[in-house]
């Protein structure tokens, strides 16, 4: 048996630490305590202190550093699946496949499995609509021919409306033709689009010699089917082009949203009859600034898609403007 004692002493004003320890040495005969005492330096044991914090400093900065990069190489790599996923479904927006087929943990299978069933359901779906809506057309085309064949159509009135129901018929025939892939899943470059309606519309308004104003840029892109796009602007720059005295302004502006703005210089729309323009059914060319032939149709495709429509004065031009504004913030 024995007792230690540790503690700091002086000695010639130098501090030290001291650790005694007393033991006790037995024999047969007798007995005897023996007291061993070791002496350090305080300023010595205080650089081995030093010392010591700072290799346990240093080794534990390099042990973080090595954990976190194995995380990352952890992260990276579980990642890759997710990434592949993510790219697929990009391919599938743009039309490039129709349904994914990459290897995926078992994590993902379930929902691979279910992403391509609704991609083959929503198919399916369309495709029965198409159908339909097609059936339908070619059904109602018949006995609107008979009608104006016979004497009723003699009326102007009556002429009139079923010319605008032939137009309908029309429409809803191209639509079902050209629709033949998601609209959700294409990426329409813009810009190609309104060149092409540009120049139909300085032709067929030759005698207004209308100066066309258009910010576009190659990059913005219409998340929908190429006909429905070319329905949504073609109708909108017609009604701009019919209400303007000399120009016609269109803003492309993509970043989280699309928006896009059609402006004239023309009498504009008036506030009261803002909200029944874009109402199925009204006489949308009885009004004086000529806007609305075929408004209808273009506020069924924004809802298809759903966007927004606002109809407000144009700031630059004094006339009416249009703005056609589409989130694809949750889509990519």
């Amino acid at each position: 048996a024995g007792a230690a004692d540790f503690r700091r002493v002086e000695y010639n004003n130098t501090a030290y630490w001291q650790l005694s320890l007393t033991v006790i040495l037995n024999n047969i005969d007798q007995s005897e305590q023996a007291r061993f005492i070791l002496v350090k330096r305080n300023d010595a044991l205080l650089r081995l202190m030093d010392g010591f914090k700072q290799t346990l400093v240093d080794w534990m900065f390099i042990m973080g550093i090595a954990i976190a990069g194995l995380m990352a190489i952890g992260f990276i790599w579980s990642a890759r699946p997710l990434q592949r996923l993510d790219k697929e479904i990009k391919a599938i927006e743009s039309g490039d496949i129709q349904e994914i087929k990459g290897l995926y943990p078992v994590e993902l299978q379930t929902i691979k499995a279910d992403l391509n069933l609704l991609l083959e359901s929503q198919q399916r779906q369309k495709e029965r609509y198409r159908a339909s809506l097609s059936d339908l057309a070619h059904a109602l085309k018949t006995p609107l021919a008979v009608l104006k064949s016979s004497p009723l159509a003699n009326d102007a009135d009556a002429q009139e409306q079923l010319d605008r129901i032939n137009v309908m018929i029309e429409h809803q025939l191209k639509r079902a033709a050209t629709g033949a892939s998601d609209t959700w899943k294409k990426q329409t470059p813009i810009k190609p689009v309104l060149d092409s309606i540009l120049s139909a519309m300085a032709k067929v308004y030759r005698d207004k010699d209308i100066i066309f104003t258009c910010t576009v840029t190659e990059k913005d892109y219409f998340l929908g089917d190429q006909t429905d796009l070319m329905e949504l602007l073609g109708n909108l720059i017609d009604n701009a082009c019919k209400a303007c005295r000399s120009q016609v302004a269109i803003q492309v502006i993509q970043s989280k949203t699309l928006c896009i703005g059609i402006s004239d210089d023309g009498p504009g729309v008036p506030e009261d009859k803002r909200e029944s323009l874009l109402t199925r059914g009204t006489r949308l060319d009885t009004y004086e600034s000529g806007h609305g032939v075929g408004m209808a149709i273009v506020s069924d495709l924004v809802k298809s898609y759903h966007g927004t429509l606002t109809i407000t004065e144009a700031d630059n031009l004094g006339g009416a403007q249009f703005i056609l504004e589409f989130n694809y913030n949750d889509k990519k």
